[in-house]
């Protein structure tokens, strides 16, 4: 009888998948092992390698992204055009980001640039990843052996996995958690539009009062 050999995952969860380091870099005794080609050709990369990389938190996704959406808030501010780069950000998210953080702006108030730096990371992360694994999946059903070889079938599976249940799931928890972010400021604007209204509505009842209780 053949016999099967288990082998443990790639991938378990995003913390495993050293999503946290890329979004917000890792301390300097902490390092992510990702594999890397022997030849960066494409059809080249037959021995790929481990090695271990420290990403500096200067260098990770969300601060970065912070800062970038921290002068589109200012170009917002100042009616200032925003940059290639900046429309980019935009318009990778498919979601009106750039109006809930011009409504907050309007409302006077200060965007939590960081919070939603965050979220965008994630489904723009996500939304690579899954890329990634849909060339490579798409690469292994073309090679001759993918239905037979249990090599190719074990990395076939763990692609599908990682493709389900890690990188399908933590980009649709980014988008709720960009939904009930929005959906808060949203409700806030309202409540505080309502608040001043019924204070100028009073203020002007006070008015009428007081001048007509004058003559």
């Amino acid at each position: 009888f053949p016999v099967t050999i288990w082998r443990a995952p790639l991938i378990i969860d995003s913390r495993t998948a050293g999503f946290s380091e890329l979004l917000f870099g890792s301390s300097p005794d902490t390092k992510v092992e990702v594999y890397h080609c022997d030849d960066r050709h494409q059809e080249k990369c037959r021995n790929p390698t481990t090695v271990k990389l420290n990403i500096p938190k200067d260098k990770a996704l969300v601060p970065k992204i912070t800062t970038l959406l921290e002068t589109i808030g200012q170009k917002f501010i100042s009616d200032t055009a925003l940059s290639s780069d900046e429309e980019n950000l935009i318009n990778a998210v498919n979601f009106p980001l750039l109006a809930i953080i011009q409504a907050e702006i309007r409302a006077g108030w200060i965007p939590e640039y960081n919070l939603y730096a965050d979220i965008i990371c994630r489904i723009v992360l996500a939304s690579y990843i899954g890329q990634m694994i849909s060339q490579a999946t798409a690469a292994l059903l073309r090679h001759p052996a993918s239905s037979s070889d249990e090599d190719f079938k074990w990395i076939r599976e763990n692609l599908q996995t990682t493709q389900r249940y890690i990188v399908g799931q933590y980009q649709t928890q980014a988008y709720q958690a960009l939904q009930q972010k929005s959906e808060m400021v949203l409700r806030g604007i309202q409540v505080e539009n309502s608040v001043v209204g019924d204070l100028s509505a009073q203020t002007k009842q006070n008015y009428s009062f007081g001048s007509f209780g004058g003559m």
